[in-house]
């Protein structure tokens, strides 16, 4: 352990090297077995065996490799500016707003993987405010969604492309 918080105190430790010495840290404080070596696997260990369980509490899962790695960063910015050596935070996990604040990033990964991303729609029926199903996994109503068809609050705005198709056919279907 001493050597993972050895990289945490090296002002010139890489990107690399906190990501992994992050995700070791990681993998001792949730009792991951010594050959395990990779966070999400072990994240997935854990989820399938609270799965079995009456009541599963997913917030007691490990974070995910790409949380976890951010969440290092912060950390070795905070060493570093205890330490006196003053980085830029734009470039160790957070992320500046329109009004110059700054906030954490969470993770650059997907919030899940595509196939399941395009699976998610909504069925809201007026306007797809907080409740709607897609807002709430992060993403905007698409085509697919039951009601509102991304004609809505949350959909994406269309491309001129497909805006003139969509004229096509409308067109088409009127004659």
């Amino acid at each position: 352990m001493k050597n993972i918080a050895d990289i945490f105190y090296n002002p010139s430790s890489t990107s690399d090297a906190i990501s992994q010495a992050g995700e070791k840290m990681f993998l001792a404080i949730y009792k991951a077995p010594a050959n395990e070596h990779n966070l999400n696997n072990h994240r997935y260990a854990a989820f399938l065996k609270s799965s079995t369980k009456v009541k599963s509490d997913l917030s007691s899962l490990p974070p995910t490799k790409g949380a976890a790695e951010q969440y290092s960063f912060r950390v070795y910015l905070q060493i570093q500016q205890w330490l006196n050596n003053q980085l830029l935070p734009d470039q160790w996990g957070w992320a500046r707003g329109d009004d110059g604040s700054l906030f954490p990033v969470t993770t650059n990964d997907p919030v899940a993987p595509g196939t399941i991303l395009n699976c998610i729609f909504c069925r809201c029926t007026t306007g797809c405010g907080g409740g709607c199903g897609c807002r709430k996994a992060g993403m905007q109503c698409s085509s697919v969604c039951g009601t509102c068809h991304c004609i809505c609050t949350n959909g994406a705005p269309l491309e001129e492309e497909e805006f003139e198709l969509d004229r096509e056919v409308e067109e088409s279907n009127e004659i």
